[in-house]
């Protein structure tokens, strides 16, 4: 299995630990969010299996994370051989003058660093916290601070894992080691076959932590649909797991009241760390839904299976 590497570096209390958390154990951010994990006092190191790559996540310890910037030894041992440096802003942070200006001086010291010492890894901005912008302000809000860190030619993605927007961290993760992956690329030409000429539909699959590891989404779909839906198929995976050991939920079929039709499969890729296919729709019928559902398991089953 090939590996990958990737620094998580800011400010303290930014989130960088329970982001870790939850993307390489699969820890539950509603708990995480109730009982708010100790800051990292030192580098923590955690493995992250994701599909056909072994992500190795180093998360640097906000008190004292500037002293790597002084140390090359520091910047050898954490930034050698990393693909991406994702720098992490919390959002109550950023908006404060005075933290904001400290940020953007961290930023452009990691710009030098890999530059001068010839790294080849990539830096990231990872926006966290998204759920805390008022709602009224929020497009409008993300928009100009996407403006803004485009214009310094740094990419930038915004995050949460408050349960109505933990979508948004796993679709960055999901974007950033897609690159990497043989298998991503099977899903995502499955899926996007499936996907042709639909509107406000998508379809993604979900990994044995139930994380999302492929998707393919028409762009009129409502995102906040996909918050509930995935949430709840997580739970009912979860629930059944407690009541009955070692089973699972081999087809789900859900319609709500306003016709939002939801269709969950079990892939049987457990080797392969692919577990549900998970189809949500507003304009396809349940028949077409379970038509289409069927197909592109059988078809992931025997390309990933023969692959």
């Amino acid at each position: 299995m090939e590996e990958k590497k990737l620094v998580l570096i800011g400010l303290p209390e930014s989130g960088k630990t329970t982001i870790s958390e939850v993307i390489s154990k699969g820890k539950d951010p509603i708990e995480l969010l109730k009982q708010p994990l100790k800051p990292t006092k030192s580098l923590s190191v955690s493995d992250h299996c994701w599909l056909d790559i072994n992500c190795i996540i180093f998360d640097t310890a906000g008190q004292n994370y500037q002293n790597i910037f002084k140390d090359e030894n520091k910047q050898s041992k954490i930034f050698g051989e990393a693909v991406y440096i994702i720098y992490l802003i919390d959002y109550r942070l950023w908006s404060k003058e005075k933290t904001q200006e400290r940020m953007i001086k961290d930023i452009e010291t990691l710009k030098n660093i890999l530059e001068e010492r010839q790294y080849s890894s990539e830096l990231l901005i990872f926006f966290h916290k998204i759920d805390l912008i008022e709602d009224s302000n929020r497009e409008t809000y993300i928009k100009s601070v996407r403006e803004s860190f485009e214009a310094r030619e740094l990419k930038i993605f915004f995050t949460s894992i408050h349960p109505d927007f933990i979508f948004s961290l796993y679709s960055s993760f999901y974007k950033i080691l897609s690159l990497f992956s043989d298998k991503r690329k099977i899903i995502k030409d499955v899926l996007d076959e499936y996907l042709e000429d639909q509107s406000k539909t998508i379809f993604y699959v979900t990994n044995n932590n139930n994380t999302i590891v492929g998707l393919a989404m028409s762009p009129d779909f409502d995102i906040k649909s996909i918050e509930g839906t995935y949430n709840l198929a997580a739970q009912l995976n979860l629930t059944l797991e407690k009541l009955k050991s070692n089973d699972i939920i081999n087809h789900l079929m859900l319609q709500t009241i306003n016709g939002l039709n939801v269709i969950m499969n079990y892939l049987d890729l457990y080797e392969d760390d692919m577990k549900n296919l998970i189809c949500i729709s507003e304009t396809l019928k349940s028949n077409d839904l379970i038509w289409k559902a069927g197909k592109m398991v059988t078809e992931l089953r025997k390309k990933i299976r023969f692959k």
